[in-house]
C-alpha cells in the first residue's frame, strides 16, 4: 500500500469516529443514550448480548450513517487534498 491510501484510510477511520461522536452527542434521545451505555459497558464486561437487537437498533443505525457519512466526507477531502498536492508538484 502506498502512502496516499494510507492517509485515505486513516482520514475515513478518523472521520467515522468523528461522525460517531457526532451522533452520539447531538442526535440521540434519552433511551438512545442508555442503549449506548448499557451495550459499551456490556462489551467491557465481556457480556454476550442479542447482537440481532443490536443490529436492528436506532441507536446503531444512526451511529453507523454517521461513521459512514463522516468517515467517507473525510476520506474525500483527504483524496482532494492528495490529488491536488501532487498535481501541483
Amino acid at each position: 500500500m502506498n502512502s496516499r491510501t494510507i492517509r485515505i484510510a486513516l482520514g475515513f477511520t478518523f472521520g467515522g469516529l468523528l461522525g460517531v461522536l457526532l451522533v452520539r452527542a447531538f442526535f440521540l434521545d434519552l433511551m438512545e443514550q442508555m442503549g449506548w451505555r448499557m451495550f459499551w459497558e456490556g462489551l467491557g464486561h465481556g457480556e454476550s448480548m442479542n447482537w440481532g437487537m443490536v443490529l436492528q437498533s436506532t441507536t446503531f443505525a444512526k451511529s453507523l450513517a454517521g461513521f459512514l457519512l463522516v468517515g467517507v466526507a473525510t476520506g474525500v477531502g483527504v483524496y482532494f487534498r492528495e490529488k491536488r498536492e501532487l498535481s501541483a508538484k
